[in-house]
């Protein structure tokens, strides 16, 4: 029987609209458990130390009895698994910090380095009614938990209503199917843990677009380390944007999903090339899939940000734009739509369980020219590999002022994969290893980005052309040009990028 590993925790959160939660919670026998209430103080520094490092501190009762605990990010061990650390505590007392004597050393010396001795303080508090029971699946016996209840800030307050699975002991891939059975009946993966929910009541603050992170390798870890951690990377980001698709950033939360899923079928591409029977293909398909899906969002959001008032008004247009906006906005709504739905559809969350699963499982073993790379150091795996694809982008970006667009484009692709791949793989190489080649890529990559917005945004202006009167056509026109003007520009700087890019170091070479 496999055991869970030593102050960890595997779980995943799943909510949905309430009556679809309770049919839920219904089926695994949830409703029928005794409930139990439970409050949960949780703590945090002036400087608010914790959330920034994801963490969360907290004392929690039930039935009377208090319990300190202490949760942290642990990467390397999947996208559902962090660090957890608890001990019996006493009631809170006032503003005081919850007794930490009796934690595990390890994460009390993890949690004193974060905070740097400053002085803790409650945030925010949960009371929830909760009911559990234990569930078998595949052989794994996993403990199944339906919350409902509040967070509360002073006077603020906000319901929470979810099921939680976590993994007790047996095969992982048990609490994955039964995760998947669970999506399958409505409900869907829930991105924030009710500790990411209070700080942000607490701050008063909406969920904000999500970064790509550097994954946690060093030169000693096998390949196959490297690709566990692309997949928890990369999953985590996808992820993370859910929530801000529906505020002010859905913008930006839009564009860093796509960000994570091209990053993601770059980084199982590397290994893919090796182990073509390894099952790694139907991911990075389902991957292209949701980006497709996700495009229009972000290209009507780059065309509505690029519509200057100046040529406009130059050509007496103005009345003209003011409707080619208004019609393009309408578009970007009915996009940013289709992008929520995208992110709240069982496809989306039967991916990550997925892919999750097989990524813990590592699936790729079953093909046998996976033994080839699977135990070879992260290192020797990155130089080989960034080598061939450096040599393929050169190779594309031959005869650069003569290429027509659909040959900037597989230049662009190809320059994306390298770069993707060297900042998979930078933590694995020397500090300043990849720095002289990731610069003029990256700015290759912005003007060849540049180039295929604009031609995106004619042919968007040239969509909206439907039914359009004088002033409208006439401003769709311009639009038209305009774009095309700046799509053609810069021929002369792009081949001077690419020459610099030709002429870096390669720590390969």
């Amino acid at each position: 029987m496999r055991e869970r590993p030593p102050l960890s925790e595997c779980e995943i959160k799943l909510d949905a609209p309430r009556p679809l939660l309770r049919e839920a919670a219904r089926r695994l026998g949830l409703l029928d458990a005794p409930a139990r209430s439970l409050r949960a103080v949780y703590y945090d520094a002036p400087d608010r130390a914790l959330e920034q490092a994801r963490m969360s501190l907290r004392a929690r009762s039930a039935e009377g009895a208090w319990t300190t605990t202490f949760k942290w990010p642990r990467k390397g061990d999947g996208l559902f698994v962090h660090g957890e650390a608890e001990a019996q505590g006493s009631p809170p007392q006032g503003n005081a910090a919850p007794d930490l004597s009796a934690l595990d050393p390890q994460a009390l010396s993890l949690l004193e380095n974060v905070t740097d001795a400053q002085a803790l303080a409650p945030r925010f508090e949960t009371r929830v009614r909760r009911r559990v029971a234990l569930i078998e699946r595949e052989g794994a016996r996993i403990e199944a938990a339906f919350d409902e209840g509040f967070l509360l800030v002073g006077k603020r307050r906000a319901p929470i209503a979810e099921i939680e699975l976590e993994w007790i002991s047996g095969p992982p891939q048990g609490l994955y199917a039964l995760a998947r059975e669970i999506v399958d009946a409505g409900l869907r993966i829930a991105p924030l843990a009710k500790s990411a929910r209070g700080y942000l009541l607490a701050a008063g603050e909406t969920p904000a677009p999500v970064r790509a992170s550097p994954l946690a390798l060093d030169a000693d870890m096998r390949a196959e380390d490297a690709l566990a951690g692309v997949v928890e990377t990369t999953l985590a980001q996808f992820l993370a944007n859910m929530p801000a698709l529906a505020g002010a950033h859905s913008m930006e939360a839009a564009h860093q999903m796509r960000v994570a899923l091209r990053r993601l079928r770059a980084g199982l591409a590397l290994f893919d090339k090796r182990a073509p029977e390894a099952g790694l293909r139907r991911f990075r398909q389902e991957a292209g899939e949701l980006a497709r899906a996700l495009g229009p969002a972000r290209d009507w959001d780059v065309f509505l940000a690029g519509l200057e008032d100046a040529p406009f008004a130059a050509a007496d247009a103005e009345y003209g734009l003011i409707a080619l906006r208004a019609r393009a906005m309408r578009r970007r709504a009915q996009a940013h739509g289709e992008a929520r739905a995208v992110a709240q559809s069982a496809q989306a969350s039967i991916f990550a369980l997925d892919l999750q699963a097989f990524a813990a499982a590592r699936g790729w073993r079953a093909d046998p020219q996976g033994a080839l790379w699977r135990d070879e150091s992260a290192r020797a795996f990155a130089l080989a590999r960034l080598a061939e694809l450096d040599k393929r982008a050169r190779k594309r970006g031959k005869g650069l002022r003569r290429l027509d667009a659909a040959g900037r484009h597989r230049l662009r692709i190809a320059l994306k994969n390298l770069r993707y791949a060297a900042e998979f793989f930078a933590p694995a190489l020397a500090p300043d290893d990849l720095r002289p080649l990731l610069k003029p890529t990256t700015r290759l990559l912005d003007m060849l980005g540049a180039a295929k917005d604009a031609v995106a945004a004619a042919r968007l202006a040239a969509s909206l052309g439907r039914k359009a009167g004088p002033h409208l056509a006439r401003a769709i026109g311009l639009a038209q040009g305009w774009s095309l003007r700046a799509a053609g520009a810069g021929d002369e700087r792009l081949r001077k990028r690419f020459a610099k890019l030709h002429a870096a170091p390669r720590p390969w070479s």
